[in-house]
């Protein structure tokens, strides 16, 4: 049986680890997104205006979502399907 260690943070650990990143790069930001639901649970204050859009739609967003069209593509063609959450296929077919 294959077995590895899976190491998980709580949200406040995430916000935490990219609080003292961030501001010192302002030219970077950092997004966390749930593995669950393939959404946004956090995104640094410098990511609206890096990708040039309203923080209220970054926080509603999931990851595929914020992907070119191409970049999806090849995310998806890159990435074991069977190790992908429910969302990741519902955003593929046009579910929500």
């Amino acid at each position: 049986m294959f077995h590895t260690d899976v190491v998980t943070y709580s949200i406040e650990e995430l916000v935490a680890v990219a609080s003292e990143h961030t501001p010192k790069n302002s030219d970077t930001f950092v997004a966390v997104f749930s593995l669950l639901s393939g959404r946004i649970v956090h995104i640094s204050e410098q990511a609206a205006s890096i990708l040039n859009c309203k923080k209220k739609v970054l926080d509603s967003s999931r990851f595929v979502e914020l992907l070119a069209p191409q970049d999806a593509s090849v995310f998806y063609t890159h990435t074991d399907q069977s190790h992908l959450p429910l969302w990741s296929t519902e955003s593929q077919t046009g579910g929500t």
